[in-house]
């Protein structure tokens, strides 16, 4: 229960970080262009910071091994993902982009930090990493229905990927980072969680809230989103080599909601925009009660004490 109410808190937190955007934009503070500028921001500075901050951390043997089964895990958490969101949603691309891919990054970290602590978050560094590479690839493919829209030099160019690799580097070499750099990255990795909901809440301020609650689909996504692939995932996690605590950290990545994502893809290759951000809404709103919930349970069941 313990858990639980943790989870919830830090999700209502997060919550009114997105309120805090709602409002600038309905108040002209913030406009689409600045909402935009800020998203380059985050994913080119503010996350790769999250990242390798995450490394930035004495490495040990146990470490090493964990690092491995959370990558091993993170891998079939997407195959999972990925061939759910391919049988339930036939030819619906930005569905299928949507529930496949969660939003780790700029919810799970937090999330995480929140409910384990800020060492966890050296665990779903692989998850991040992966999932953003699938998006690039996978997820091209899927919204731009040509195999041809994949550029492979543009995935030397993904700032999580190069945060990751340098991450790895760093923790593996030893490499004696001064203090002054590590506390810059701290601090910018801090911002990852308050300013990624500030941002959502600006998607959110540009879409008819009525049509979220109203449109039966939307429900549909988010219990795939939120319910059925955490489940799915928790239970075929379970028997698989890592411990409690990498377990959930896995788990909690994939129960996370709809990427934003989806609604810049939708954008870029001639999707659903609009369905494509009311859905990333109603899935991030009733993730307030879905996290909590899915990762006490299976919190549970991996025996993860606290």
């Amino acid at each position: 229960m313990e858990l639980f109410l943790v989870l919830f808190r830090q999700l209502i937190v997060m919550m009114l970080f997105m309120v805090v955007g709602y409002f600038l934009y309905k108040g002209k503070k913030v406009t689409a262009e600045t909402n935009s500028a800020l998203s380059n921001l985050l994913l080119f500075a503010i996350l790769p910071c999250a990242i390798v901050n995450s490394f930035l951390t004495e490495r040990t043997a146990e470490k090493m091994t964990g690092l491995w089964h959370s990558f091993l895990l993170a891998v079939v958490a997407l195959v999972v993902s990925i061939c759910i969101s391919l049988f339930v949603y036939k030819k619906q691309p930005a569905e299928q982009f949507g529930v496949a891919f969660s939003n780790v990054g700029f919810m799970g970290i937090p999330i995480i930090t929140a409910a384990i602590g800020a060492e966890a978050v050296f665990y779903v560094a692989s998850f991040v990493a992966l999932l953003n590479v699938l998006q690039q690839t996978f997820g091209v493919v899927l919204m731009s229905g040509d195999m041809k829209a994949v550029k492979p030099k543009k995935l030397l160019t993904i700032p999580v990927l190069i945060a990751m690799v340098l991450g790895i580097l760093l923790f593996v070499t030893r490499f004696p980072v001064p203090q002054v750099v590590r506390s810059a990255v701290a601090s910018l990795a801090a911002v990852n969680g308050p300013l990624a909901m500030v941002i959502l809440g600006v998607f959110f301020a540009q879409v008819d809230i009525k049509e979220i609650f109203t449109t039966k689909r939307y429900y549909h996504i988010s219990v795939m989103r939120l319910i059925i692939i955490p489940v799915i995932t928790g239970l075929i996690l379970w028997p698989l080599p890592g411990t409690p605590l990498i377990k959930l950290v896995a788990l909690i990545a994939a129960a996370a909601p709809i990427g934003s994502n989806v609604s810049i893809f939708a954008k870029m290759y001639g999707q659903d925009y609009k369905s494509a951000t009311q859905e990333v809404c109603q899935s991030t709103i009733f993730a307030v009660i879905t996290m909590p919930a899915v990762v006490t349970l299976f919190s549970l069941l991996y025996g993860y004490a606290r």
